[in-house]
């Protein structure tokens, strides 16, 4: 029959505390066999992974991926198409400052005196003379309605 002991260290001594009893020690064998409570419990607990969930899981994953990289690439899209609006906007403002430009050059090219000979000899018009050009007082300051003819003198 096998005793065990527990033992202390006094000092430089070593003292026989406590005598374990031999059911003391099937216990402890039968202990030792089993996994510990709180072991045991948390395999309990723990979620065993099956082939489903890790499918599952791996999918999440790539589509996460996946949807990162449509995100990243539309983001490069929308700042290169600021940077060409930004460049066409500075395009369009040269040109219409250069028409504009053009069209002030082709505004004071306008000879009135060759307007006044084309309309009285090839269209047959003719100048206004000073009896024909009626004026009028108004009252007020603002503006003037016609409801009829004008009136000839």
């Amino acid at each position: 029959m096998e005793r065990n002991y527990r033992y202390v260290q006094d000092g430089n001594t070593i003292r026989k505390v406590y005598e374990f009893p031999e059911r003391d020690n099937e216990r402890r064998k039968q202990y030792k066999e089993k996994p510990h409570r709180r072991t045991y419990r948390q395999e309990e607990k723990a979620p065993k992974m099956s082939f489903k969930i890790t499918l599952l899981m791996a999918v999440s994953v790539i589509l996460s991926v996946m949807s990162c990289i449509n995100y990243l690439n539309a983001e490069a899209d929308v700042s290169e198409t600021k940077k060409n609006i930004t460049s066409l906007e500075k395009s369009l403002d040269t040109i219409t400052t250069q028409n504009d430009a053009i069209q002030y050059e082709i505004d004071s090219f306008v000879d009135v005196n060759y307007i006044i000979k084309t309309a009285t000899e090839e269209l047959g018009m003719v100048m206004v003379s000073r009896n024909q050009v009626i004026t009028y007082d108004s009252v007020r300051n603002e503006y003037m309605e016609q409801y009829g003819d004008v009136p000839e003198k």
